[in-house]
């Protein structure tokens, strides 16, 4: 019985962070930019609500919301653990800043989601 409480509790909690963030952001998936579906509740579809993280947690990001948006799984998985910053600056494995040349792939147009590495670190 412990196991169906713990589970259901996980399952609230997750719809209220949804919610926060659907709250806080709208109702679209922050890399696609087409509408979340809070009626599609198979993990294993590509249209599930997933929770990707700004700084992904590779690179020392955490689970706060500050750290956190909604985007499609489909969205998310194709988005991997790049993190999305301006075309020029990457993230090397020590957690600095460093430029290149190319361009970041993303899965979302760089007019649409351009998210600056020091906005995100102020508010976290």
């Amino acid at each position: 019985m412990l196991g169906k409480a713990k589970k259901m509790f996980r399952k609230k909690y997750r719809g209220l962070i949804i919610t926060k963030l659907m709250a806080r952001d709208g109702h679209d998936c922050c890399l696609c930019r087409e509408l979340l579906s809070r009626h599609v509740k198979e993990s294993q579809n590509d249209w599930y609500i997933t929770f990707d993280h700004i700084i992904p947690r590779s690179f020392g990001g955490t689970d706060k919301l500050n750290n956190l948006q909604l985007a499609h799984q489909c969205c998310n998985i194709a988005r991997g653990s790049d993190p999305i910053l301006p075309e020029d600056e990457e993230i090397n494995g020590t957690g600095a800043v460093t430029t290149r040349n190319n361009k970041l792939e993303r899965a979302c147009s760089d007019e649409e989601q351009p998210v600056i590495l020091e906005r995100i670190l102020e508010e976290t």
